[in-house]
């Protein structure tokens, strides 16, 4: 099963700055998985196990039903139900939402 990351950039925050609320696999085509892996790979800095990291560099619309408190994240947020809806090339990463923003659907 292949799973795709999500990240929010903490407030004021700068590339390495960012926190996770959540994994999700819903709502990609096989499409959409082929390319985001060899997207990704393209922007790998290193793996550990079976993890790969990548360079900040992407932006990916999300869709989701809700936002909840978690202690699993680093972000303290969930979001519940969230979907791939499509990757955005046209919107900086600078301007992705903040962990802040997202804490503030609560």
């Amino acid at each position: 099963m292949r799973r795709a990351t999500m990240v929010a950039r903490n407030q004021g925050g700068t590339q390495g700055n960012q926190s996770r609320p959540q994994k999700t696999f819903k709502g990609m085509t096989d499409e959409m998985l082929t390319w985001q892996t060899e997207r990704f790979l393209e922007l790998e800095t290193h793996r550990e196990g079976h993890v790969v990291f990548v360079r900040p560099e992407q932006v990916v619309e999300i869709a989701f039903d809700g936002v909840q408190r978690s202690s699993r994240y680093p972000g303290g947020v969930a979001l519940r139900f969230a979907r791939v809806l499509r990757y955005r090339d046209d919107k900086p990463v600078g301007e992705i939402d903040t962990v802040e923003q997202v804490r503030g659907l609560l």
